[in-house]
């Protein structure tokens, strides 16, 4: 093997182990490699089951406004987050978050496939979507069942 192909080689291998060095410590839990004290790992917090992250994919998935206007009963509440954590939070010790995530997901999507094929009566049914009121929110809260909490 030549000089070139050989120092070639050697500068790969350098940059594979450097890229992997480097991407191990972006993905790995911060401080874990600083000690060997520190080596053991914790359990991730970023359960996707856990009932605040279920609530923010809800969230994300509808627009805050909506969000607010289905668990908050308002487009500017802002209770509409811990009524969902706590809900979600009863369906799981229930064993029931996967369900009640999926019916409102089910509904969100619905909702706004209805109104965007048949607007109209999507408006006239639930509202007009504006600043002020949320139809998308309260098709979604009819449609999932969430209404009838208190």
């Amino acid at each position: 093997m030549n000089r070139t192909t050989r120092t070639f080689l050697v500068s790969v291998v350098a940059m594979l182990a450097l890229g992997t060095t480097a991407s191990m410590a972006a993905h790995g839990p911060a401080g874990a490699f600083r000690s060997l004290a520190r080596l053991t790992v914790s359990p991730a917090p970023n359960d996707p089951m856990e009932p605040g992250w279920l609530c923010r994919a809800q969230r994300d998935a509808m627009g805050s406004p909506a969000f607010s206007q289905a668990w908050g009963r308002s487009p500017k509440s802002k209770r509409g987050m811990g009524v969902c954590v706590t809900h979600m939070a009863v369906a799981m010790n229930e064993g029931k978050a996967a369900q009640v995530e999926h019916r409102v997901m089910l509904a969100v999507h619905a909702c706004k496939a209805d109104g965007r094929h048949h607007s109209a009566s999507f408006r006239r049914r639930f509202g007009k979507t504006t600043k002020s009121s949320n139809a998308l929110g309260r098709c979604v809260r009819f449609r999932s069942g969430i209404g009838a909490l208190g």
